[in-house]
C-alpha cells in the first residue's frame, strides 16, 4: 500500500499549498483519516501476528512504534529551529519564529505546554482546542481555535502537522488493549466513535477542530482498519483473482485523484471512506510482497513530517515560483523537491534505525516490515 500512503501524503501538501492550483488530491483532512485506517489495520496486523509470544511485551510494542516515528521527527524539528533561527539572523526572516515574536510574553505553564508538544509530539492535537491571551500569556479553552486572536496557539508548533502524530501515539498506547480483541468489540468502539461524531455534528460543533482532530471520534477509523485486517486474515486463506485485487487498487488510486472534480458534500466524503476500507485487505494482499511498493511507502512518512519546511523554504528561495502559483508547474516542483529530501532522511536517519528495531526483535519471531503510517495536514 506504499504508492497508496505516499499519494495522501502528497494530497496534504497539496492541500497546505492551497495556491498551486490545477493539481489536487483528495482533501487533506479526508487524507488524516484515511491514514488513521491504515495505522488500524497495520497495527491490528503486527500485533496478531508480530508481537505474539515471546516479542508480546506492551514495551516492546510501544518502543518499537515510537523509534518510527521521533528520529525523523526531531531531524526535522532540530532543521526547522535552526533554519529559522539562521533566517531571523541573517535575513529578518522569522520562518516558524513569528510566533514566539509576536508573544514574546509567555507564563511558565505555557511555556511548559509548548515546549513539550514541540519536543514530545503529545499533546499537539490538544493544543487545536486552545486559545492564547496576549495580555496574560496563559492558554485558554475554545471551541474554535480559528476566532482566537493571532498568534493561534497551533502556530507555535514548529512542525505543525505533526498533530497527527499525536493522535497515533494515543491510539498506539492503547492499541494492544483493543486490536487483539474479538471483532465485535471492533464493531461496537466504530460504531460508538461514529455515533459520537455525528452526535457533535448535531449539536453544531461541526468546524475544525471538531470536524477532524477530536480524539475520541477520530478512533473510528483506527477500528475500522482493525475490522478491515479481520476480513484480510479471512481473505488471504482464499484465492483471490489478482484482476480483483488490481481493482481495488485502481479504484482507490482514482479516487484520490478525482476527489477535487467530485461534488464537495458528505456523501462523497462518506462514499470515499467506505471505499478505502473496502478496498484494504484487497490493498495488502496485492502488494504486501512487493518490494517497490515497499520503498515507496516509506518516503511517505519523512515526505508528511517534512512539507511544511519544505514548502515554507520553496516559497523564501524561490520568489520568483509565486507567480506559476495557479500553474501545476509549481506542485510538481515542490513534490518533486519533498520527494528528494524525503529519500535523503529515508537513507540517513530511517534506514539506521530500521536496522535497530530489526535487532530488537527476537529472531525465533517472523519478521514483519511495518510502516509507520501516519497523518496529515
Amino acid at each position: 500500500m506504499g504508492i497508496i500512503r505516499l499519494l495522501l501524503a502528497m494530497a496534504v501538501l497539496i492541500d497546505h499549498a492551497s495556491s498551486a492550483r490545477g493539481f489536487h488530491l483528495v482533501t487533506g483532512s479526508v487524507a488524516v483519516e484515511a491514514f488513521f485506517m491504515i495505522s488500524g489495520f497495520y497495527m491490528a496486523l503486527v500485533l496478531n501476528e508480530k508481537y505474539i509470544k515471546e516479542n508480546s511485551s506492551y514495551s516492546l510494542f510501544i518502543s518499537q512504534r515510537l523509534l518510527r516515528l521521533y528520529p525523523i521527527y526531531w531531524v526535522v524539528l532540530g532543521l526547522t529551529v535552526a533554519i529559522s533561527a539562521v533566517l531571523l539572523g541573517s535575513k529578518g526572516y522569522p520562518l516558524k519564529l513569528e510566533a514566539y515574536l509576536q508573544a514574546s510574553h509567555l507564563t511558565p505553564v505555557t511555556w511548559l505546554v509548548l515546549g513539550w508538544s514541540n519536543l514530545v509530539i503529545i499533546g499537539q492535537d490538544a493544543l487545536m482546542f486552545l486559545g492564547l491571551d496576549k495580555a496574560s500569556g496563559q492558554l485558554y479553552w475554545t471551541a474554535d481555535f480559528h476566532a482566537t486572536a493571532s498568534p493561534q496557539v497551533w502556530q507555535f508548533l514548529f512542525v505543525h502537522q505533526a498533530w497527527s502524530l499525536s493522535i497515533e501515539i494515543a491510539f498506539y498506547l492503547m492499541a494492544p488493549f483493543l486490536m487483539r480483541r474479538h471483532t465485535g468489540v471492533l464493531l461496537l468502539l466504530t460504531i460508538l466513535g461514529i455515533g459520537l461524531r455525528i452526535y457533535i455534528y448535531h449539536i453544531g460543533l461541526r468546524n475544525d477542530p471538531w470536524s477532524y482532530r477530536f480524539l475520541p471520534c477520530e478512533l473510528a477509523f483506527f477500528f475500522t482498519g482493525g475490522l478491515a485486517y479481520r476480513a484480510y486474515a479471512q481473505l488471504k486463506r482464499r484465492a483471490i483473482p489478482r484482476a480483483v485485487l488490481w481493482l481495488a487498487l485502481t479504484t482507490v488510486v482514482g479516487f484520490i485523484m478525482s476527489y477535487s472534480f467530485l461534488p464537495p458534500t458528505y456523501l462523497v466524503q462518506i462514499l470515499f471512506y467506505v471505499c478505502f476500507a473496502v478496498a484494504l485487505p484487497f490493498n495488502f494482499l496485492l502488494t504486501k510482497k512487493s518490494s517497490w511498493d515497499y520503498k515507496i511507502g516509506e518516503l511517505s512518512y519523512p515526505f508528511y513530517i517534512s512539507h511544511v519546511l519544505v514548502l515554507l523554504l520553496f516559497w523564501y528561495l524561490s520568489p520568483e515560483l509565486h507567480s506559476m502559483r495557479e500553474k501545476m508547474v509549481f506542485a510538481l516542483a515542490l513534490l518533486t523537491t519533498n520527494i528528494l529530501f524525503s529519500m535523503l532522511l529515508v537513507r540517513f536517519v530511517a534506514e539506521p534505525v530500521e536496522r535497530l528495531r530489526q535487532r530488537r526483535i527476537k529472531k525465533s519471531a517472523a519478521i514483519l516490515t511495518v510502516p509507520a503510517v501516519w497523518n496529515e495536514a
